[in-house]
């Protein structure tokens, strides 16, 4: 054991060496992604052998695409069920000219804050996590262009209420 772990040493510093010189990665920086790939691996619970792969940074990049493509669709299915939950709170009455709804997906929390030049699009985590609940108010002619965006808190107070670039609505 302690012959394998001197040889395996041994290769990480050689392979620092060569990353330095014809990668131009620093050794600390090297050594990060050799420490990440390996918690990247346990947390995808991929079997890896203790050799360090000779492409490391590229194999440290496609499982560090891996992870984030699985919490985005944690996040997307974890964002489904909030509004599932929130979209029973929309009031029953029938108004001629408005309407709430829930956003479907975090990117539509993204679209509302760019085109209200608002920071909603943030709000993603919150949103999932239950302490913000957001809405939107629709013009009825004009359904695709937002109109109010509503925050609730997780007891269904009134956080804020912004129109069109933070500005209070009518």
């Amino acid at each position: 054991y302690v012959l394998n772990l001197n040889q395996w040493f041994k290769n990480l510093i050689e392979k620092i060496i060569r990353a330095a010189f014809y990668e131009n990665v620093s050794p600390n920086r090297y050594i990060n992604y050799v420490l990440d790939y390996y918690e990247i691996c346990k947390q995808l619970g991929i079997d890896y052998d203790k050799k360090i792969p000779k492409d490391i940074i590229s194999q440290h990049d496609i499982l560090q695409e891996q992870i984030e493509y699985i919490e985005n669709k944690q996040k997307e299915i974890s964002f489904k069920n909030k509004t599932r939950e929130n979209s029973l709170l929309l009031p029953k009455f029938v108004d001629e000219n408005l309407e709430i709804i829930c956003p479907l997906c975090p990117n539509d929390l993204i679209q509302e804050g760019l085109k209200m030049h608002h920071c909603v699009g943030s709000y993603i985590d919150r949103y999932i996590n239950g302490s913000s609940k957001i809405f939107f108010v629709r013009k009825i002619e004009d359904k695709d262009n937002p109109f109010v965006t509503v925050e609730l808190d997780n007891k269904n107070n009134l956080v804020q209420s912004k129109a069109f670039a933070n500005a209070k609505p009518d």
